[in-house]
């Protein structure tokens, strides 16, 4: 995964806790205002909001490709821990 490492440094043997959810509801471009106002976001050091792109089925499992404003994400597990990931627009 993509990190823009002057917002949040890291370095590659660093590890961290990864959440994915879904965000419909959310939008992904906050005024001043909106930032001010207490959100789920602040219990969090890193947010980015994307849209998967592809997903690739590959023997049992399936591989997920996400872009965030540029920052790119694979990720790859089974059909069942994988499976609430859709392309946008499906």
């Amino acid at each position: 995964m993509d990190i823009n490492i002057q917002i949040y440094p890291v370095s590659i043997t660093d590890s961290f806790l990864i959440k994915v959810t879904n965000c419909d509801h959310v939008k992904n471009v906050y005024s001043q205002e909106d930032l001010s106002k207490p959100s789920e976001r602040d219990s969090y050091d890193y947010v980015m909001y994307g849209t998967v792109f592809e997903i690739e089925e590959k023997s049992n499992e399936l591989i997920i490709f996400a872009s965030f404003g540029g920052l790119l994400m694979r990720v790859s597990g089974s059909f069942e821990a994988m499976g609430g990931f859709r392309k946008e627009g499906k």
